[in-house]
């Protein structure tokens, strides 16, 4: 990092075995590009005492991620990608501030995650990608737990 600002070079998107307890030894090397989308929804709680304003109140968060990683068929993070978008299955993926194999306080956003888009832009001049976006979802780790997205924070030593 340069300062206090991180590059995006520096950020990285793991695959994990599970959400309960990450293990973070398979980074998808060929994202180019990609957006953490986090906002909450609104209630409206107007009522007659606004005098004329619309009050909201935050709600539940919603998240996002879209991702463009390089078209590679031969690329076993592509072909996880590609397919989970055509069988509809869960993957379990980090988006970390940092490279975990690295000593650290990391942080980012873990969870499960379905693949909702997949199209692929073929510019005349530029590589062929694949534009992805994600949803997250529970992850179900057997019949008696589920785990939710969360931000969560490692220390890498």
């Amino acid at each position: 990092m340069i300062g206090s600002s991180l590059l995006g070079l520096d950020v990285w998107t793991y695959n994990v075995v599970s959400v309960s307890s990450p293990i973070w030894n398979r980074p998808i090397t060929i994202v180019r590009e990609e957006t953490v989308n986090l906002e909450k929804a609104l209630a409206d709680v107007t009522d007659r005492r606004a005098n004329g304003w619309r009050l909201q109140r935050p709600t539940l968060i919603e998240a996002s991620i879209d991702m463009q990683v390089t078209y590679d068929t031969n690329d076993a993070r592509f072909a996880e990608l590609r397919d989970a978008f055509f069988a509809d299955t869960l993957l379990a993926l980090a988006f970390m501030e940092g490279d975990l194999t690295t000593p650290g306080v990391w942080q980012g956003f873990l969870g499960a995650f379905r693949v909702t888009s997949f199209s692929m832009p073929r510019a005349l001049e530029d590589a062929v990608v694949a534009d992805l976006t994600l949803i997250p979802d529970l992850w179900r780790e057997n019949s008696q737990n589920t785990y939710s997205p969360e931000w969560v924070s490692y220390t890498i030593t």
